[in-house]
């Protein structure tokens, strides 16, 4: 039984590594506040009549189309004072002031494609994978924990490291919150 346990253990794992390094990296990205290098084109259009919301992400759809600038994702979200098409990887952000809509597209590199994977940004299959990396890392946990259940020696200093890294997050999870 513990042969499978192992097998389960280095198969799965050695599958997911790439994953596993895909999160960690922009993760760690993420955290140290660096998002990738990206491109910005500005263009500036002269419209006069003042437009709502919906208008202007119309306007923007049609600008972005007749210039043949696509994205992955053309979601339209809503700010105070901004329109924004697509999302972290490429993107375009429209406001309208002073008889002007400026229109800026970012347009980025690899890292921001990887970290807007990381962030659930692309397309549906790769949602899929990363909710099978999730479910393959509780598979991992638990093949660890039952082939040393049966070593006695470790038994004891592996539950004080558990719970010990139980504490931990709760404290921090607690004082995160606070």
């Amino acid at each position: 039984m513990k042969k499978n346990y192992q097998k389960i253990h280095i198969y799965l794992s050695i599958f997911f590594l790439p994953f596993a390094l895909l999160y960690a990296v922009t993760g760690i990205l993420y955290l140290t506040h660096y998002s990738g290098g990206k491109d910005l084109s500005t263009y500036k259009v002269d419209f006069e009549k003042q437009l709502t919301k919906e208008e202007l992400a119309d306007f923007g759809l049609k600008f972005l189309h007749e210039k043949n600038i696509k994205f992955r994702n053309m979601d339209v979200s809503f700010a105070k004072n901004r329109i924004q098409i697509g999302l972290m990887a490429n993107y375009a952000r429209i406001s309208q002031s002073d008889g002007k809509i400026k229109i800026d597209v970012y347009k980025g590199n690899i890292i921001r494609y990887l970290m807007s994977l990381h962030f659930g940004q692309g397309k549906w299959y790769f949602d899929v994978l990363g909710i099978a990396f999730g479910a393959a890392l509780a598979i991992f946990y638990l093949t660890g924990i039952l082939m040393v259940k049966h070593h006695s020696k470790h038994k004891k200093p592996l539950w004080i490291s558990f719970f010990l890294g139980l504490g931990v997050v709760i404290v921090v999870g607690y004082l995160n919150g606070a």
